[in-house]
């Protein structure tokens, strides 16, 4: 049993080699229904991968607000919404990027307070 992201694992899926038991997303993937959540199993847990576009601290307001512009404009694009979806993967955007801001600080909050209450130290 191993945890991995869904995309990593959905290829040995379809050809047989793995058995997906369950996603630790909120919901289930709208591409593969018929895997449930594993809160749906009694679990509480919910986590994902994540990905965006970092740039150094105090690059001007316009130029993030143009990189973001061009991101969510290219998660809208068919193709890259076809490819994505098809790997399993959920396109999820931010509202601004004060909001992706907001959303790294809860992360790196929520999983600071998972290693500390864990007692995990780097070697």
């Amino acid at each position: 049993m191993m945890f991995v992201t869904f995309s990593s694992a959905v290829g040995f899926a379809k050809q047989g080699r793995v058995k997906m038991l369950g996603v630790i997303s909120p919901e289930r993937n709208p591409a593969y229904s018929e895997i449930p959540t594993m809160r749906e199993q009694g679990l509480d847990m919910v986590v994902g991968s994540w990905q965006g576009l970092f740039v150094p601290r105090g690059t001007p307001q316009p130029v993030v607000n143009k990189l973001y512009k061009v991101g969510i404009e290219m998660m809208k694009e068919p193709q890259v919404v076809k490819r994505l979806g098809d790997s399993g993967i959920t396109i999820v955007t931010s509202k601004s990027s004060a909001d992706f801001v907001d959303f790294v600080k809860k992360e790196t909050a929520r999983f600071g307070k998972v290693i500390k209450d864990a007692n995990i130290q780097t070697e």
